[in-house]
């Protein structure tokens, strides 16, 4: 997972730049996704938005509509948020600043894409 980890890093600054805030779990390794809709509408589960999930892997989620689990739900993500993860912006990522850290998470990016391309997209 260290290798995935840093490939990830590299789209890191282009988030930042766009106004799309970064917050890392560090506690485990952590293969959930979860969203909150309309304050009403929960998704949770382990299905990526990629076209791995959708023909390759083995995922699902769940959908509950209901304004009380909602707002319970989104508590408690303020919570974890709050307690257990880190905000990353371009000042304190330091390791992904530097040249060996740029051209390491470039490197591991660019060599999964590729991965994925030869052997993933062509199965559909």
């Amino acid at each position: 997972m260290p290798f995935l980890w840093y490939a990830e890093k590299y789209l890191y600054l282009f988030f930042i730049r766009n106004g799309i805030k970064i917050l890392e779990w560090k506690n485990s390794v952590l293969h959930a996704k979860a969203a909150i809709v309309d304050e009403e509408w929960v998704t949770i589960g382990s299905y990526n938005l990629n076209p791995i999930s959708q023909y390759r892997s083995i995922e699902l989620n769940v959908a509950i509509n209901d304004k009380t689990f909602a707002q319970q739900f989104s508590n408690h993500i303020k919570e974890v948020v709050q307690n257990n993860c880190t905000l990353v912006d371009k000042n304190n990522d330091l390791q992904a600043q530097t040249l060996f850290g740029k051209i390491r998470n470039s490197a591991l990016y660019y060599f999964f894409k590729l991965i994925f391309l030869i052997f993933i997209s062509k199965r559909r």
